[in-house]
């Protein structure tokens, strides 16, 4: 194995990783969004999202710990 081989995976593994920790800050966040779309006569809808974000009281997955 070359260094340029141990260079190459150094760089996806840190690429992997910060992709993993944005997606969990994206998950974590608070989002509330609404959106409304009218664009035909016959296609009129309406669309409203909340995502509380992180919650100490909501239930675990994993359970109590």
């Amino acid at each position: 194995m070359e260094v340029q081989d141990l260079v190459n995976l150094s760089l996806e593994g840190c690429a992997s990783l910060l992709l993993c920790v944005i997606a969990y800050k994206i998950y974590r966040a608070r989002i509330d969004s609404v959106a409304e779309s009218h664009c035909c006569k016959w296609l009129d809808f309406k669309v409203s999202t909340h995502n509380a974000g992180h919650n100490d009281h909501a239930p675990s997955i994993l359970g109590e710990v």
